[in-house]
């Protein structure tokens, strides 16, 4: 987990140190609000689908196949009074 005050929903923390990211193309991406955890805790989830290519061999025949793989986050954003949010990121391993 990682706790940022004002970070954007595209800056996704830790992305730049996963080795499987390295040469993945992001495909699709979305953030939906889930839930109100309280009156100033906004729950959201993010969802990210991503490609890479990855070795194959059938036979004798080796080639790179399209490999699609994905990554869900849950995002809790707290807003301070003065309307400034701190987010908490959570790679999420588990799925709802």
């Amino acid at each position: 987990m990682e706790a940022s005050p004002q970070r954007s929903l595209s800056e996704v923390p830790g992305r730049d140190s996963d080795t499987e990211l390295e040469r993945a193309i992001l495909g699709h991406e979305y953030t939906e609000p889930t839930r109100w955890q309280k009156p100033n805790v906004l729950v959201l989830d993010r969802h990210e689908y991503y490609e890479t290519l990855k070795p194959t061999a059938i036979g004798d025949v080796k080639f790179e196949s399209i490999h699609g793989f994905d990554r869900l986050y849950q995002i809790t954003a707290t807003i301070d009074p003065d309307g400034k949010a701190t987010v908490v990121w959570k790679l999420r391993k588990d799925r709802p």
